[in-house]
């Protein structure tokens, strides 16, 4: 299984290249997600 940080990564490409949302939304999106990561290191989670 691939790393968190990775599949957000790929998650925001996708974003940018097939939904083409901004750069702000992006910027928003990542924040909320390095959140999420943030929050499932701190309980022990290393996948979804």
């Amino acid at each position: 299984m691939t790393d968190l940080h990775t599949d957000v990564e790929r998650y925001l490409r996708y974003l940018s290249v097939e939904r083409q949302l901004s750069p702000i939304t992006l910027l928003n999106y990542q924040r909320q997600l390095e959140a999420i990561i943030n929050f499932a290191s701190e309980n022990g989670l290393q996948s979804w």
